[in-house]
């Protein structure tokens, strides 16, 4: 890649950052992107600047038949749209070459989920006969009757769980928020835990739980 190259990468990549505060990390996965274009448009007798939109079929058609994976495809793409859009906005080309091209369909993405067999398992692994166990059983019971985020459960303080009423009150974090503003602290009731004596499981566990305050009873 010659220099000139490299230095328009550099001004794109210090604009983009200027505009959304990037981080390092994507804009160095910015640089390599737009690296590897340009290295490739160079090899077919081209360059970076020029490129038309039968160069980005050519690259985008030789990555795929390479074995990349559609998401890198779908990245790759992204990284020259975005390049290419800003050299129109700056006065340096007068079209985009990446306009008409569609992104790689991705397969569709389902969250990995616990079978029946393995939530059990998981519930049963706690030994329940140490006070350890008794606060890891409590909370992952909780976890799995409540829907609650980890963040959530360790932020959990006292005076928010009603053991008597099987009720607990979920602080919202500072990310949220409801639309239009205002807070979306949540009431839950997550059940009783399944064959372990509630009182017990409470005298034992809040001395060793992380969300214990200092004058919890």
């Amino acid at each position: 890649m010659d220099e000139s190259t490299r230095a328009l990468i550099d001004e794109f990549c210090d604009a983009i950052w200027l505009e959304d505060g990037l981080s390092q990390l994507t804009l160095d996965a910015y640089r390599r992107d737009l690296g590897q274009l340009a290295t490739w448009l160079a090899n077919a007798g081209n360059n970076l600047a020029g490129a038309t939109e039968a160069d980005m079929l050519g690259y985008l058609a030789s990555r795929h038949a390479g074995g990349a994976k559609a998401t890198s495809s779908n990245r790759r793409l992204s990284a020259a749209r975005r390049f290419y859009r800003w050299l129109v906005r700056q006065g340096k080309r007068a079209a985009d070459p990446t306009a008409s091209l569609d992104s790689a369909k991705q397969a569709t993405r389902f969250p990995k989920t616990l079978s029946e067999t393995d939530v059990e398992r998981l519930l049963a692994a706690p030994d329940v006969s140490t006070t350890l166990g008794l606060r890891d059983r409590a909370m992952l019971e909780v976890l799995y009757a409540s829907g609650l985020r980890v963040t959530e459960l360790v932020s959990l303080r006292v005076h928010e769980v009603s053991l008597s009423d099987n009720v607990l009150r979920v602080a919202s974090g500072p990310n949220d928020v409801r639309r239009g503003g205002g807070r979306l602290d949540r009431t839950l009731c997550p059940g009783c835990p399944s064959g372990i004596d509630r009182r017990k499981e409470r005298r034992c566990a809040i001395p060793h739980c992380p969300w214990r305050r200092d004058d919890a009873p």
